[in-house]
């Protein structure tokens, strides 16, 4: 039986209602959500106020001023969760695909028997919310069916510009791969950051998954602020992979503009 710990940074969201219905909707209950709010006005925090005590499974927390941004706010959720539970990372704007999704994951789990992998990635949908259609999957490896990972696997994928998008990452608690958390010196890709850096690990053992959990919303800070982003992508190659970094860079976004095809 699995439990879901779902970790919130908001900062005055107009749609965190809808996230909120897509949680409290599932058909599996054991799950726990915190909203960690960066400074929110305070029809804002009322809101997640009154959500946390009209359910006990629902708590807001503000951000910590020595929490760096959103990736600092994902680390404070980190540090109250319970670790018994598989954690998963959601934007304000998000919504679960359906109400069935964390009962899906759960019976994956449980075939599996996934209690001992590291890392359960599944896919998503970029939504454009202004136009009212669907952009693109979201994905780690454009596979079908379930494929088990070990480091090698997923430290070849990494090199060659592959990423998960951390919406539709479950992580293990009690897997070591959040140890060290975010880097939040990062304020774009601190996801793609510990994604690189759990290349370094000993071993690692790894679940991707078609099943598609999550409808991402468009229009946040990485979509908005792209010489930003490209910045902190560099930095973070180079990091890792030192002169050999511009083939990553651009295997990055190959992948990318292929996924749109």
């Amino acid at each position: 039986m699995s439990k879901f710990s779902i970790i919130v940074p908001t900062l005055n969201s107009n749609t965190v209602n809808k996230l909120v219905n897509s949680i409290k909707s599932q058909t599996w209950n054991d799950w726990e959500v915190f909203f960690i709010d960066g400074g929110s006005h305070k029809k804002h925090i009322n809101y997640l106020k009154e959500l946390s005590i009209s359910d006990k499974r629902i708590s807001f927390l503000k951000q910590s001023k020595s929490k760096k941004g959103i990736f600092g706010a994902m680390n404070q959720g980190l540090e109250i969760i319970d670790k018994n539970s598989w954690i998963l990372f959601l934007g304000s704007d998000d919504t679960l695909k359906d109400s069935f999704v964390l009962e899906k994951i759960n019976n994956k789990i449980n075939a599996l028997e996934l209690s001992k992998i590291d890392l359960l990635i599944c896919k998503g949908i970029y939504f454009d919310a202004k136009k009212s259609i669907y952009r693109r999957e979201a994905y780690f490896i454009p596979r079908q069916g379930d494929s088990f990972l070990n480091l090698d696997d997923y430290k070849k994928l990494i090199f060659r510009g592959y990423t998960p998008p951390h919406q539709t990452t479950l992580f293990n608690g009690n897997s070591k791969v959040l140890r060290d958390q975010y880097n939040d010196d990062y304020s774009i890709s601190g996801d793609l950051e510990l994604f690189c850096r759990i290349t370094n690990f000993r071993k690692l053992s790894v679940l991707n998954s078609s099943l598609n959990i999550v409808t991402m919303s468009t229009g946040g800070i990485s979509d908005t602020k792209h010489l930003l982003k490209l910045k902190e992508v560099i930095v973070c190659y180079v990091k890792y992979y030192k002169f050999r970094f511009i083939y990553t860079l651009i295997c990055r976004y190959f992948n990318k503009f292929r996924s749109v095809l």
